[in-house]
């Protein structure tokens, strides 16, 4: 039984999305210097909904026989995404959503591919609530768009995405989260 404890709970007031290009890049050795370790910054993202982590499938089915009809249960396979809006503007966020193969042509726009490629590699994202952190790793993602460009005339426009968790040959953890930390220490590399 778990003893109850005031201090563990997070309100999500400030974060952070780090990307790295290499899938299975190891969590940053220091938590609030992910750049440090080859880290992007993927800029300004939505203050509303800034964080969802959202799974689909994973739905039961009880087997059974003659003599036992509730015998076992069965999962069908659960897939986990991270969603967020990036609300800078840019070749690399336009990259993010419309494909990696998104490129910039000569008059200076950036061409949407017809047959886009989804952008994999590692994902930090870094939850703040006060002084105090709850880092997030994802060795291995693939980042595409999640929804539809939307204009609102009294809202910043951004470019809904998802990165979509995926594993890894040879590993059994999709992803790491790890304790709630005071500024100043950083967990331990999973």
């Amino acid at each position: 039984i778990m003893a109850l404890d005031d201090t563990a709970t997070v309100v999500p007031a400030v974060g952070q999305y780090w990307f790295h290009s290499e899938v299975g890049t190891p969590p940053p050795t220091d938590v609030d210097d992910p750049g440090a370790d080859g880290y992007e910054h993927l800029g300004h993202t939505a203050l509303e909904e800034p964080f969802a982590l959202t799974s689909e499938g994973g739905e039961e089915t009880v087997l059974g026989t003659w003599q036992n009809p509730q015998l076992r249960t069965v999962n069908s396979p659960r897939v986990e995404s991270v969603a967020f809006v990036l609300q800078q503007w840019t070749e690399e966020t336009y990259r993010l959503y419309y494909g990696a193969n998104a490129t910039q042509d000569a008059n200076g726009y950036v061409m949407v591919p017809e047959h886009p490629i989804k952008v994999q590699g590692a994902l930090f994202v870094l939850i703040r609530d006060g002084e105090e952190r709850l880092p997030l790793w994802f060795p291995r993602v693939e980042i595409y768009r999640a929804d539809d460009i939307t204009a609102d005339s009294e809202a910043l426009m951004g470019l809904p995405v998802r990165a979509t968790i995926l594993g890894r040959s040879g590993q059994t953890g999709l992803y790491g989260i790890a304790p709630k930390t005071q500024g100043g220490s950083s967990p331990t590399s999973p």
